[in-house]
């Protein structure tokens, strides 16, 4: 992963637009299925800096943090050494050897890094308890490819019905998919094309910096309202929640 975006998930994912904003939509879409649930163990694969453990805790009573990244998995490290209901390990997917264990697994915007993410999917249904949940986010649409997605060491985007077919084949049950971060799509895709001819070198994570932060941050945030009643046609990320019942 590029050096710059090692730093954003580390410093700065608390208070960028569009962290926040996945926040708002991951929290409203988990409120609707799983309303006033709460679950033993989850664990947050890939989670960086844990910046959605905040999220995750309304939710769990123990949570892990899987992270790859030495640099990532020590600032999160520090960042929940007094927090004993929070653990976090290093290592990569393969690592984790614990069949049947997980409530819930929480893959967000992770499996487009994910050579095999079909054999991933695999491994984290063995993971689960029977009844238990995959929560996933990942990059929609190839044609937004850009040089975001090269810096963030992506091997692919999804569509919405690439993502289902591959949940479905592996075993699993969806009970909610959408498109989400659909006001600002029009954006986005001017900004990818531009990007594509140009090579400005900078990533998503550039944009709206500074005094536009809260405002993008408004704008992806009011989309929670229309979840609530829709899925999105379209969008610059999909969310999925996914089901094993059985085995």
């Amino acid at each position: 992963m590029d050096e710059e975006i090692v730093s954003v998930h580390g410093d700065i994912a608390s208070s960028h637009w569009w962290f926040r904003g996945r926040r708002a939509v991951v929290r409203t879409l988990l409120k609707m299925v799983w309303k006033e649930k709460i679950f033993g163990n989850i664990i947050d694969i890939g989670g960086g800096g844990g910046s959605m453990v905040s999220l995750l805790q309304e939710f769990g009573q123990i949570i892990a943090v899987l992270e790859p990244n030495l640099e990532l998995a020590s600032y999160a490290q520090k960042r929940f050494k007094d927090e004993k209901r929070v653990t976090v390990f290093t290592g990569d997917l393969e690592s984790l050897g614990r069949n049947n264990y997980y409530d819930v697994v929480a893959l967000f915007d992770v499996l487009e890094h994910i050579e095999r993410d079909t054999e991933a999917l695999i491994k984290i249904r063995s993971m689960l308890k029977v009844g238990g949940s995959l929560v996933v986010t990942v990059p929609a649409f190839g044609f937004l490819w850009s040089n975001h997605d090269e810096k963030n060491g992506h091997k692919r985007r999804y569509t919405r019905d690439e993502l289902l077919l591959k949940l479905k084949e592996r075993g699993f049950e969806v009970e909610r998919a959408t498109y989400f971060n659909f006001f600002l799509f029009p954006i986005a895709f001017i900004v990818r094309v531009v990007d594509r001819y140009i090579r400005r070198g900078n990533t998503d994570f550039s944009l709206g910096a500074g005094a536009f932060n809260d405002l993008l941050y408004y704008i992806f945030s009011v989309e929670c309202t229309l979840l609530r009643l829709i899925n999105l046609p379209f969008g610059v990320s999909i969310f999925a929640l996914a089901v094993k019942n059985d085995e």
